[in-house]
């Protein structure tokens, strides 16, 4: 690919610029996704709230159903009027039964359940459950005295009010947070426009560069050929070094070849397509250039060993007589201009 093509330049700019925006929209579903989590958590708590408010209006309107000018409550089987016998009562009642988790007692329309977790030596709670509705209750706390236990007792029922109100604040608080993440979740990322542009953008680009390169490919290809032919004329001229080459390295093929055809029939004139043919002529004409050929190589090894002046051919064949036979020259076949113009002399 050309470093400068445009297309490619700016495919690249899109690219880098959809990196950073990839970047930053990764924070922005992280931050959304924490936002989702928190939603629902605020959610599950305010139901959660919802489900407490309700109970305690229960216990409210049980306890103002149940609401006497005199104070009465009843500890096992016996009914007392006086907070200080009625506790004591409780408490004795709360040793006896505490570890069973038995109930004790009755008072302003709650049962009165005892409740000891660990040991009366070593307590880790002791607890007056009031149960009311299903499997609904309030806890007071098991006092030092009697006294004090009927204390906790009313305290906890007094206080109804204030547990109601004190859930509903904390449910509002929910409900605004709930408001904000909504509002935050329907808000689109701000850069969400640009980043679908630019992937639009990019899909486009892509595809022209690929295009340009299936035709650049098919450009390799065509040249790809072109080489293998050339590649077959330079591997020609290696093994016939007599062929010239053209001129500024170009090579013409037609030229070439033409002339290789021309010195195939100069130096074969009867080369046709079935083959050289063979007449009694034509062996006595290869045997006589081959016994020519024989003697001058004799001759030739034989000025290569010799010291002193070198002899002709002419003396060499008489000193040499029947030992080398040489046909007799013969007029030599004219070679067309054009083979002459590819051999070397």
């Amino acid at each position: 690919l050309a470093s400068g093509d445009p297309e490619i330049m700016k495919m690249i700019a899109v690219e880098n610029e959809l990196t950073k925006l990839d970047s930053v929209r990764g924070s922005w579903l992280r931050n959304r996704q924490l936002l989702q989590m928190k939603l629902e958590s605020h959610r599950h708590q305010q139901t959660g709230l919802a489900r407490k408010i309700a109970i305690l209006k229960q216990a409210i309107q049980i306890r103002d159903q149940h609401e006497e000018k005199d104070f009465r409550l009843r500890v096992l089987e016996k009914e007392y009027q006086t907070r200080k016998e009625a506790g004591a009562a409780l408490n004795r009642a709360f040793l006896q039964y505490g570890r069973e988790g038995k109930l004790i007692g009755k008072y302003r329309g709650f049962a009165l359940q005892a409740q000891l977790l660990g040991s009366i030596h070593d307590p880790i709670e002791m607890n007056i459950r009031l149960q009311f509705g299903e499997g609904h209750s309030l806890r007071a706390k098991v006092g030092e005295s009697g006294l004090a236990t009927i204390q906790s007792v009313d305290a906890v029922l007094r206080g109804l009010e204030g547990a109601v109100q004190k859930l509903k604040s904390q449910s509002a608080q929910h409900g605004e947070d709930i408001s904000a993440i909504e509002s935050g979740l329907n808000q689109p990322w701000d850069a969400a426009e640009r980043y679908t542009q630019l992937k639009e953008d990019l899909v486009i680009l892509k595809q022209r560069v690929l295009k340009d390169d299936t035709n650049t490919e098919g450009e390799v290809s065509t040249h790809a050929q072109t080489s293998a032919e050339v590649k077959i004329v330079e591997e020609a001229q290696e093994e016939a070094p007599h062929i010239l080459r053209p001129m500024e390295g170009e090579l013409n093929l037609t030229h070439i070849l033409q002339a290789v055809h021309a010195a195939e029939r100069a130096a074969f004139p009867d080369l046709d397509k079935d083959g050289i043919s063979l007449d009694e002529e034509t062996v006595r004409t290869l045997e006589a250039e081959a016994s020519s050929s024989v003697a001058f190589a004799q001759f030739s090894r034989a000025a290569l060993d010799a010291s002193g002046q070198q002899p002709s051919f002419g003396d060499w064949l008489d000193a040499h007589a029947g030992k080398a036979k040489v046909s007799k020259p013969g007029k030599r076949a004219g070679l067309p201009t054009e083979t002459a113009q590819l051999t070397f002399f």
